[in-house]
């Protein structure tokens, strides 16, 4: 009954009891036939293994997983959700005036500044500071020269150095926005 799992196997010469079968067969006891039984299963687990093994490692290769994984990506402010709501200061009045060029160009340029909302302290300061903030303004885009202003990829750095320069009148300003941007030929 136990022995169920060796009937049938041609591989496996059962032991007679005393004699030997015809041919000149040799005799196996019950020892070897289950040593070579678990060899058998162990030789097909190892190549089932062997074969998931090289089907897994193929099917990684042709969906590109050795390629290199992305790394964790830092969160930046455009994901910080929306932006502050700002209340504007528009009192500042158009700015005109000529580029620092040897063939000068006329800018036009409006120029509104970003506070925390609802501060009237801010506001009452920035229209308390409102000409040296025109005059800083004139002088700066004056010394500038038109190839610089007119060029679209210096905007963002426009934007930083005015508020720079603001702050340094008017602290309390967080925003820099242009309504009006223009380099003229006069």
């Amino acid at each position: 009954m136990g022995d169920d799992f060796l009937d049938g196997d041609d591989d496996v010469v059962a032991a007679d009891d005393g004699g030997s079968e015809g041919g000149g067969g040799q005799k196996v006891g019950f020892l070897p036939a289950i040593v070579i039984q678990i060899l058998k299963w162990a030789a097909i687990i190892v190549g089932a293994i062997i074969f998931i093994v090289t089907v897994v490692v193929v099917t990684l290769n042709i969906m590109g997983a050795n390629q290199p994984g992305q790394d964790r990506v830092e969160r930046s402010e455009s994901y910080e959700g929306p932006p502050p709501v700002y209340s504007w200061f528009a009192e500042i009045p158009e700015l005109r005036g000529v580029t620092s060029d040897q063939v000068s160009r006329t800018f036009v340029v409006e120029i509104r500044l970003g506070y925390e909302k609802d501060n009237a302290a801010i506001s009452n300061s920035i229209i308390n500071q409102q000409i040296p903030l025109t005059d800083m303004l004139n002088t700066w885009f004056a010394s500038r020269s038109a190839s610089y202003l007119i060029d679209i990829d210096n905007r963002d750095e426009i934007r930083s150095q005015l508020l720079a320069e603001i702050q340094k009148i008017v602290p309390e300003v967080e925003r820099v926005a242009f309504t009006k941007y223009q380099i003229l030929d006069f």
